[in-house]
């Protein structure tokens, strides 16, 4: 899978380096200069090269540096499910969807959306002793296969809302 073998790849803070592999906080990632712009927020340009990198075309996936384009591409198609109906039971996430998120600074700002991810897995649990439990054993799990320090976890934790879940399970 695509976005599978991009874990543990790193932003730079520079052009220079684009290798992926020099921790950095500018931006700079091979997504964005393969979109053309190098050096800017580069979330949606990832889930963009994924679906290019894995040959699906842009009827299917849009190709945008914008995560506002690419919800409203997929709410166009028919195939953005919003929070609520997801956790209603009216629609399970797969690993492949898309998944938008919503932090509080873009809730302030009018935004429906101001974050994409892919789904890797979706857990719903309830706030009992055996399902911490088993949330926290699912936590060590995803732990050992993203590779990726605390930080990662802690901020996956506290993004305040998941605003839409696009039904997207393919390769990539």
């Amino acid at each position: 899978n695509v976005a599978k073998s991009q874990v543990g790849y790193q932003e730079a803070n520079s052009a220079s380096g684009h290798g992926g592999t020099t921790l950095g906080s500018k931006n700079y990632t091979e997504y964005g200069r393969w979109y053309g712009l190098d050096g800017e927020y580069w979330c949606a340009m990832f889930v963009s090269w994924c679906a290019h990198v894995a040959g699906i075309s842009t009827s299917v996936v849009k190709y945008h540096s914008y995560t506002e384009t690419q919800l409203s591409f997929f709410k166009n198609l028919g195939r953005a499910y919003s929070w609520s109906t997801v956790k209603n039971n009216g629609y399970d996430p797969q690993p492949g969807d898309i998944i938008f998120f919503l932090s509080s600074s873009g809730a302030s700002s009018g935004r429906s959306t101001n974050h994409i991810g892919i789904v890797t897995g979706f857990i719903i649990f309830y706030f009992t002793v055996q399902n911490l439990i088993v949330f926290v054993e699912e936590l060590k799990s995803l732990w050992n296969y993203m590779e990726q320090e605390s930080g990662f976890f802690a901020i996956l934790l506290k993004v305040s809302g998941i605003a839409y879940i696009c039904e997207f399970s393919t390769g990539i």
